[in-house]
């Protein structure tokens, strides 16, 4: 999700319109495995007391999110209306374009190609239902997890803390033995 919407420019904007001190934007970087890493991006501004969080792969995308999450702290507060805040339009994927490729547009597409081309029935799809929409949003939220406590051990979690101890037993060739896993703490932390 690049800032094709323009949030952190409206934000910017609407600060300066009201007299407030630009956003202030604070990246830090985490550990997410196997030479990966999750951005975790902070937004401050001055006069409000929210910190606006975002997270991503990416460090510009990990602003937009914060800079998203700060726009609808405003919008909760009553500070701005709704329909003021640029919103991620439909067809925007928020997927990066690659440099090398050229995107035509559907309808000039058809005209282009002068290959017979095969046409597939299409099918409509139902439209989403209560519990479409919540498994839809479990699994968006499975994708954009994070276990920001990581840095407290080490970088480790329990992922990759797995993959590494069956990486190692086998490179040593040694048998895995039986694995326990118990959870440690309070009743409502397990």
């Amino acid at each position: 999700m690049s800032d094709t919407e323009g949030i952190k420019s409206w934000l910017y904007s609407y600060l300066q319109t009201s007299k407030r001190i630009a956003p202030e934007y604070t990246i830090i970087q985490k550990p997410a495995g196997r030479g990966r890493f999750r951005f975790v991006c902070e937004l401050r501004v001055e006069s409000f007391g929210y910190i606006g969080i975002g997270n991503s792969t990416s460090k510009k995308d990990a602003q937009t999110n914060a800079a998203r999450d700060f726009a609808n702290y405003l919008v909760r507060e009553g500070h701005v209306k709704a329909s003021d805040v640029p919103s991620l339009k439909p067809g925007e994927t928020g997927v990066p374009e690659s440099s090398n490729s050229t995107v035509v547009p559907m309808f000039q597409s058809q005209f282009l190609s002068s290959a017979p081309r095969s046409t597939l029935p299409v099918t409509p799809q139902p439209a989403p239902t209560y519990i479409n929409r919540i498994f839809d949003q479990k699994k968006l939220e499975e994708a954009e997890e994070v276990d920001l406590t990581a840095d407290i051990h080490g970088g480790w979690s329990m992922e990759n803390a797995k993959a590494r101890l069956n990486e190692y037993l086998q490179t040593t060739r040694q048998q895995i033995g039986e694995v326990k896993y118990t959870a440690l703490g309070p009743d409502h932390n397990r």
